[in-house]
């Protein structure tokens, strides 16, 4: 374990373990229904493998809105393979939080699914989950300079 994992601790101890999840095949309708119900912005698409869960893509509650501009049949039923951003940057649960702030701005996303060393789903980790972390960490150091300047 390097330093910087001991500073902020890994992905999986601070990600959602309730992660929304449907599988490709599935109407873009289905998708929608559990968001809103849910109250989530995205939700996992995952394959089956052998009874593991495997992450082939995500989408979001901005990828709902590109697909009514890109599909002109009933946007509702559209398959969600066709509208989830595929190949979507996975983090492991043992990747230390400053790497993964790393991967999710290099990639430029705000969220991605958490998985095992067997790449079976996990969780969900968003940006806001990791540097409200690094904000917890960097105001313990600022209480400790406080507190030895007295």
């Amino acid at each position: 374990m390097n330093a910087r994992s001991r500073s902020f601790g890994t992905v999986g101890s601070i990600c959602s373990r309730e992660v929304i999840v449907a599988g490709p095949g599935e109407p873009l309708r289905t998708a929608v229904q559990l968001m809103h119900a849910q109250r989530v912005g995205s939700i996992v698409i995952c394959e089956d493998l052998h009874g593991r869960r495997i992450p082939v893509g995500i989408v979001t509650d901005r990828d709902v809105a590109l697909s009514l501009l890109h599909h002109d049949s009933e946007v509702a039923a559209i398959p969600l393979r066709l509208v989830m951003s595929t190949d979507p940057l996975v983090l492991f649960e043992d990747q230390d939080i400053s790497e993964a702030l790393d991967f999710l701005r290099a990639r430029g996303v705000r969220r991605a699914p958490v998985v095992d060393a067997a790449r079976s789903l996990v969780g969900i980790v968003s940006i806001d989950d990791l540097l409200g972390v690094i904000a917890r960490q960097l105001a313990d150091i600022a209480r400790l300079i406080e507190r030895q300047a007295q």
